[in-house]
């Protein structure tokens, strides 16, 4: 997803799908729950993402093949994201070019997004420092972009949290599919320590 999202393409592509569809929701929202899903710890696969992505767009399957292939095209790039060995996950927000309060406002709602995969089927226990992460991103939730003056201290503390939140999905994506990925073999030197 890093070639596709760059310039914030990928974004765009998925904002104008919904715009066709007439879906009026977040980008960077749905990335959000697809990345809260797959940190679940939980078997995941992509007949469950269309389904989940359908209830998301608030529709009763997707059937429309321009959707689906793209819903598809971010499941599998996201997928190797998070299960590969570095720290390549890219967050689908809008392009650097874009407002300030348009990005802090896409964030929050990732981190929204993020929250509600995660949470829908947690269950296990998890740790104190991923408690305290998930918390921080509960209060990135509330970013108030107004707020935010358009300077350059702004936008390196927006990058800042970004790259926090980025973390935050990597900790919990390691921490819930470490006994999974240490079973399965082929994904066991993906476990990020």
């Amino acid at each position: 997803m890093s070639e596709m999202n760059s310039e914030g393409v990928l974004f765009d592509r998925v904002a104008d799908l919904f715009s066709r569809m007439g879906v009026y929701t977040s980008p960077s929202e749905l990335h959000g729950l697809l990345c809260g899903q797959f940190s679940q710890g939980k078997p995941f696969n992509e007949q469950g993402w269309l389904i989940s992505a359908a209830g998301y767009l608030e529709r009763q399957r997707v059937d429309e093949p321009e959707a689906k292939e793209l819903l598809l095209e971010l499941y599998e790039a996201t997928s190797q994201e998070l299960s590969g060995v570095g720290f390549d996950l890219n967050l689908l927000l809008p392009d650097a070019e874009e407002t300030l309060s348009l990005r802090a406002e896409s964030l929050g709602r990732w981190c929204s997004g993020f929250l509600a995969g995660f949470g829908n089927a947690r269950g296990g226990e998890i740790s104190d420092e991923l408690r305290s992460s998930l918390n921080d991103l509960q209060e990135i939730v509330d970013i108030q972009s107004d707020d935010l003056d358009d300077n350059d201290e702004s936008e390196r503390d927006l990058m800042q949290l970004e790259e926090y939140v980025r973390m935050v999905v990597i900790l919990a994506y390691s921490e819930m599919n470490a006994g999974s990925q240490d079973n399965s073999g082929s994904q066991g030197s993906a476990v990020l320590h």
